[in-house]
């Protein structure tokens, strides 16, 4: 156990920064340093990625090289935090460096220009419709020009300027839940339109997040350094940090769920995970999990499942009054949403192939089998709380092993997903887990070859890059075991 004789370190601190050793203190110099040169860089060149800039003078090539660099460099962390955790460093000094470190590179970001994304102008526009009191459910952006839009509807796409143009999709309703909405139309009230208030609103979260933790790292008997693992983590800082993406409002909500719930508190736990199925839907796969330690307690379970099942219940509420037909982002999603994976196209060739046979549409046999992959991560969630967890580290554990099916049979993996398992990575440090961070930014390859006209070889050949690594990895992870070893027994 890496972390063997080092927690006592951790919490009592007094330890002489040369106990680490020297080639541990140049090797997490280096490390820093590699990861502020990369944000000072991003932060300067920014201005290549603006909306107007035309697809073909977008620096994408550079960007994903160097995005990549940075995973590899992020990769040494795999040895430099068990290594300074066996060293017995002063814990509380590194740690708060680290910590420093990591809000520092936040920071240098806080006015970059997004690089290849533009979903924070639906965030924007989302947060202004509903702090005007309409609901964004029944409104999609591009029908704010119709003549039977509300006047306050057409007065707001008037004082958006040019965010209304860039919101993507324009023709679908939002697929964001209401909690979602709350935090962008809190946005809007500290300033309309701005993305600076809403990235300000990320930086707090972010440090609840790694807040949280840290305090879950220390109720699983963990060093507070391997918070590193994701508050220095290149994917996690771009996309939540210079991309902006709504992510950072979803993980402590997560997380808080999680820690509630290895406390014991489990009522407040389920209400967590209840406002965590508000701000995005996937995290209801962690449902049996924080259940489970009440079947043999049916006076706390039942309450616990009322309170979620009211709670689910007014966050369906408004998308149901703004109508789920061809235009609501909750249909588009469930029914066609595909992107950067390698498995799904696969196995919607063979749905559609087996589909033909019976005389089945190839749209219905992609439902069917959106189904499927829906079930098996059901699966794998029943499967993991088949026995009632007996310490934190257990409930992470097995939450980890969930969210990773959940994201692994996704049939849309952008990088900014990748964030619910990098999540786990403090937690369950595996090699296949390392590795995304180092091939998921080749998905801005894709803007690349769109450039060129050639999308179709990101598509046949560059996504199989992107994941088959992780497959290969975590499969050597499982056949040596080290999903246990990574983290010792899970439970008796």
């Amino acid at each position: 156990d890496p972390d063997r004789g080092a927690v006592a370190s951790f919490r009592t601190g007094p330890k002489c920064m040369t106990g680490i050793g020297r080639a541990l203190a140049v090797g997490w110099l280096s490390m820093a340093a590699g990861l502020a040169v990369a944000a000072a860089l991003l932060n300067i060149a920014s201005d290549r990625f603006t909306w107007v800039t035309p697809l073909a003078d977008i620096p994408a090539l550079e960007l994903t090289v160097g995005y990549c660099l940075c995973g590899l460099l992020f990769a040494g962390l795999g040895w430099l935090v068990p290594a300074t955790v066996r060293a017995r460093g002063d814990g509380v000094v590194i740690v708060s460096a680290m910590l420093a470190f990591g809000l520092a590179l936040r920071v240098i970001l806080l006015l970059s220009t997004p690089a290849l994304e533009d979903d924070f102008y639906r965030y924007l526009w989302d947060g202004a419709v509903t702090a005007a009191g309409l609901n964004p459910y029944e409104w999609a952006p591009a029908m704010a020009a119709a003549p039977a839009a509300p006047a306050a509807l057409q007065d707001l796409a008037a004082a958006s300027g040019a965010i209304i143009d860039r919101v993507n999709h324009p023709e679908i309703k939002t697929i964001y839940p209401p909690v979602a909405q709350a935090w962008f139309a809190l946005s809007y009230l500290i300033e309309p339109w701005s993305l600076l208030a809403w990235r300000s609103i990320g930086l707090a979260c972010e440090v609840v997040t790694v807040g949280l933790i840290l305090a879950l790292l220390q109720a699983c008997g963990r060093s507070g350094l391997w918070a590193a693992l994701y508050w220095w983590n290149p994917v996690v800082i771009k996309e939540l940090a210079n991309s902006a993406h709504m992510e950072f409002i979803l993980l402590p909500l997560v997380l808080a769920a999680l820690w509630l719930a290895a406390r014991q508190r489990h009522l407040l736990a389920v209400i967590a995970l209840g406002l965590a199925v508000g701000a995005k839907l996937w995290p209801v796969v962690l449902l049996p999990l924080l259940f489970r330690p009440l079947l043999s307690q049916p006076q706390k379970l039942a309450p616990a499942a009322s309170i979620f099942a009211v709670m689910c219940l007014l966050w369906a509420l408004p998308p149901l009054l703004g109508g789920l037909d061809q235009t609501s982002g909750f249909v588009a999603f469930a029914s066609h949403w595909q992107t950067n994976s390698a498995l799904f196209p696969v196995l919607s060739g063979a749905a559609s192939a087996i589909g033909a046979v019976f005389g089945i549409a190839p749209v219905s046999a992609g439902i069917a089998l959106r189904v499927l992959l829906a079930a098996a991560v059901a699966l794998a969630a029943v499967t993991a709380s088949r026995q009632s967890y007996s310490t934190p580290a257990g409930l992470v554990h097995r939450s980890a092993l969930v969210v990773c099916a959940l994201f692994l049979l996704s049939p849309a993996q952008f990088p900014w997903y990748a964030t619910w398992v990098l999540l786990f990575l403090p937690f369950v440090p595996l090699a296949g887990l390392f590795v995304i961070t180092v091939t998921i930014p080749l998905y801005y390859l894709s803007f690349h070859f769109a450039a060129a006209g050639h999308h179709d070889v990101f598509n046949t050949w560059i996504v199989w890059v992107v994941w088959l690594p992780v497959w290969a990895l975590l499969a050597l992870d499982v056949a040596r075991g080290r999903l246990r070893q990574a983290h010792g027994p899970v439970d008796a």
